[in-house]
């Protein structure tokens, strides 16, 4: 499996992944964080593609879902990871991650983690 989500050294990119990581429940625009840099969202999203090689949105989804995994990989069930990723249930995450992975959550810890995922 070829996935990945790169973590940039350009400062404004750092800090946007570690709040990534550290609150996915905040899912944040591209927007939103132009508003924090004090920058135009066209700017943000040309620094983004250029030191990541794919669009904020992308990004964003592909760092979610790399946390995702780690939390399959601890044991953590797909219920908990959706609250704690801030979704109201667990269909639209599975949907991402299903898009993003090719595979259901429940499917990828059981190919590659295997145990169940409840």
């Amino acid at each position: 499996m070829d996935f990945y989500a790169p973590l940039p050294k350009e400062p404004r990119l750092q800090q946007m992944a570690k709040s990534i990581v550290q609150s996915p429940d905040q899912r944040k625009r591209l927007s939103d964080w132009a508003h924090h840099f004090n920058c135009s969202e066209r700017t943000l999203a040309r620094h983004t593609q250029h030191h990541t090689g794919m669009s904020f949105s992308r990004w964003q989804q592909q760092l979610l879902v790399l946390l995702a995994m780690q939390k399959l990989g601890n044991g953590q069930a797909v219920k908990r990871i959706t609250a704690d990723f801030g979704y109201e249930s667990p269909s639209p995450f599975i949907a991402l991650f299903k898009a993003i992975v090719g595979m259901t959550p429940g499917q990828f810890s059981q190919q590659h983690l295997h145990r169940p995922i409840n």
